[in-house]
């Protein structure tokens, strides 16, 4: 389709103060804008209790399919749960850009799912001016992103596509890392142990962000463990381990990480005096960003049995040479931009099988070749088996893209200030929607609670716009 429509002159002319649109009795005045921001808060009250207590994903599709038809919006089932539901354009015109706005139907972050919904179609709601405008649903389970990869090329087909992701902050992305999810496993023998004085060794309270957040401080649960107990046996402590478990999710920063460990009487002491330092040292740094994070050692029952040493000593081994965090930057010594990112997101130790989830990712597709053949000698390195467990591509990263220039002037003029475009590293839809179809002209839109109103006005300003520019 032609995408002539977009031109950031005959974008902006349509603003006046931020808040009314002019052209053909066009109006978004305070009436208009609180019509909105009164819509988007009740979709989002009454689809949040649809999405928290769902069975499924495929429950909260079909009260969404429902839904649409009660509001005389027309909706087609495209199979395996995904729907999208269609505004006709304003006028009869076949040369009116069509838009779609794609939102992921999830019950892992209900909020943000339903917040994403209301969002979109508190916009289609409202909109009085418009080409074609669909928003289409594809289910995610279990962050498989199902419904994706099932949609044909063709129901892509558009002019203009906008994935609605939810971020702390309104953004706007162009391009995704691809990502390789490994699993690292090894068997291990259980012994009598030989200390006779057990510990529970604990780090809770850990937000557990998606991996794909840079900023701030983001502590790895299981390290900090991991790395605690090898500094422990290095230091020629009788350190055994028993059990050791942690994190949800590959992707995931592990919200919290356990480890049950024997010592002796002639150890116990110095691993009470190590542990109250790396206890202090890990109050002191992370006691303002995470204030209900607990570290503790604490006594417990003796197991009957513990890890092997040897078989112990890999498990820390693999651990501790295991790349986590920064894997490139664009400059040797460190600097420059981030290209490639890991993360140890699950440790467990169940059935006499020692297993790790790691997920990296990678802006580069050479580099993310890379890191699987390094990840795999570090198995190897360690007798540990590897193998990829799931992957996904690279949307490469367009910063001339014309699309998401003009809407991120568009989100300045409405009130979003502060927009960039750029790649982001988190795992998303958009990968394969560009697999399916090279040519989508596509941008990712972070939205939140927060700016809710804000985001809704934007994605209205955009599209009644381009029926403006095409007057």
């Amino acid at each position: 389709m032609n995408r002539k429509f977009t031109s950031i002159i005959l974008i902006f002319v349509l603003l006046v103060s931020g808040i009314v649109m002019t052209g053909c009795g066009t109006t978004f005045d305070e009436e208009a804008a609180n019509k909105l921001e009164k819509d988007v808060y009740n979709l989002y009250e009454e689809f949040k209790p649809i999405y928290a207590n769902g069975d499924s994903v495929y429950d909260v599709s079909s009260y969404l399919y429902k839904w649409s038809k009660k509001n005389g919006f027309v909706a087609r089932k495209l199979g395996g749960g995904n729907i999208i539901i269609t505004k006709p354009a304003s006028v009869p015109d076949q040369s009116l850009p069509y838009t779609i706005i794609q939102c992921a139907i999830s019950l892992a972050n209900s909020k943000e799912a339903s917040q994403r919904a209301a969002i979109a179609l508190g916009t289609i709601m409202n909109l009085k001016q418009n080409g074609k405008v669909g928003i289409l649903f594809t289910v995610n389970s279990d962050g498989s992103y199902d419904g994706a990869k099932r949609l044909l090329a063709d129901n892509l087909d558009s002019d203009y596509f906008i994935h609605l992701e939810s971020g702390v902050t309104s953004a706007v992305n162009i391009g995704s890392a691809g990502t390789s999810e490994y699993e690292m496993s090894m068997k291990y023998e259980m012994a009598a142990p030989i200390g006779t004085i057990a510990y529970s060794l604990e780090l809770k309270g850990l937000p557990g962000d998606d991996s794909s957040v840079l900023t701030g401080a983001n502590p790895n649960a299981i390290l900090i463990l991991s790395n605690f107990l090898t500094g422990c046996r290095a230091s020629g402590m009788l350190v055994e381990l028993a059990d050791f478990d942690g994190g949800s999710a590959a992707g995931k920063y592990p919200v919290s990480a356990k480890a049950i460990i024997m010592v002796n009487q002639s150890s116990e002491a110095k691993l009470l005096t190590r542990f109250t330092s790396n206890q202090e040292s890990f109050t002191k740094k992370y006691r303002d960003d995470f204030p209900d994070a607990t570290f503790t050692l604490t006594k417990v029952a003796s197991p009957k049995k513990v890890i092997n040493n040897d078989n112990a000593a890999n498990i820390l081994s693999l651990l501790y040479t295991t790349i986590n965090g920064v894997y490139r930057t664009s400059e040797d010594n460190g600097g420059g931009t981030t290209l490639a990112v890991a993360n140890i997101g699950t440790l467990s130790t169940n059935s006499n099988k020692m297993t790790v989830r790691i997920l990296a990712r990678s802006m580069d597709a050479t580099v993310l070749t890379e890191m699987n053949e390094s990840y795999h000698a570090t198995a190897y390195l360690s007798d540990a088996t590897f193998r990829i467990v799931d992957r996904s591509s690279i949307w490469p990263f367009d910063p001339e893209q014309v699309f998401a220039n003009d809407f991120i002037q568009l989100a300045k003029d409405t009130g979003i200030g502060g927009l960039t475009m750029s790649p982001t590293f988190l795992k998303s839809e958009c990968a394969i929607f560009y697999e399916k179809k090279k040519d989508i002209n596509m941008i990712s839109f972070s939205v939140n609670n927060n700016d809710a109103f804000l985001d809704a006005k934007t994605l209205l300003f955009y599209i009644t716009g381009l029926v403006q520019n095409q007057e």
